[in-house]
């Protein structure tokens, strides 16, 4: 009987890694293929020089979010004990994670203007600044 439950058990286990892993592929698709679509809206309606303007700008942004990736969330996934304080405490750390990024993206403005020789980076970047900060309220909206 213990063998048939232990079996049982691996079924499901194996089940929910299965889902998991399926629920995963397809989130990870689905993100690049609204990607694919954002780059495909964002060419047809810049000119290729505000194309390069644009991934210029991102490449900053992206280098920093890489960067200061902490994996708060990794942590309260795999500790399903976690309670309310350890979910404040991710929650506020990454609203101040936001707020340093864009904090240093605002202070990188001006030099990656400079180094890339075009004064619209600069805008580009404080603009980028300003969404770093909502985009991180809005992963943490409702936790």
């Amino acid at each position: 009987m213990s063998k048939d439950k232990g079996q049982s058990g691996q079924e499901s286990l194996g089940q929910s890694v299965a889902s998991g892993a399926a629920w995963l592929t397809s989130g990870n698709i689905f993100s690049r293929l609204l990607g694919f679509i954002c780059i495909i809206v964002l060419a047809l309606f810049l000119v290729p020089e505000n194309f390069g303007l644009i991934a210029m700008a991102v490449s900053i942004y992206a280098l920093l979010d890489a960067l200061s990736g902490l994996g708060f969330q990794g942590y309260l996934i795999q500790h399903k004990e976690a309670d309310g304080r350890q979910y404040d405490t991710v929650w506020t750390l990454t609203i101040l994670r936001g707020f340093l990024i864009a904090g240093v993206l605002v202070l990188l403005a001006r030099p990656a203007a400079s180094f890339w020789v075009d004064a619209r980076i600069e805008g580009l970047v404080y603009l980028y600044a300003l969404s770093a900060v909502v985009f991180w309220f809005h992963q943490c909206r409702g936790r």
